[in-house]
């Protein structure tokens, strides 16, 4: 299967149960590990479905103190 069937097979998926059930809330962790495959697939869910939410989350640096 070509990436970008794979790409629109998922978006597709996704699509199907949002109109069966619902809103979808998606939380996605770690963006600064994401390849190109995964940004792309994130534009297509954002472009094509409406009814899901995307929340997006990086990790937190805390500040490190000296004393």
């Amino acid at each position: 299967m070509h990436l970008q069937d794979s790409l629109n097979f998922v978006v597709h998926i996704l699509r199907e149960f949002a109109l069966l059930y619902g809103p979808v809330i998606i939380l996605l962790e770690n963006l600064h590990e994401f390849d190109t495959w995964s940004w792309q697939l994130l534009a297509k869910i954002a472009e094509v479905c409406g009814a899901v939410l995307l929340s997006l989350c990086y990790p937190w640096v805390a500040a490190t103190a000296t004393a």
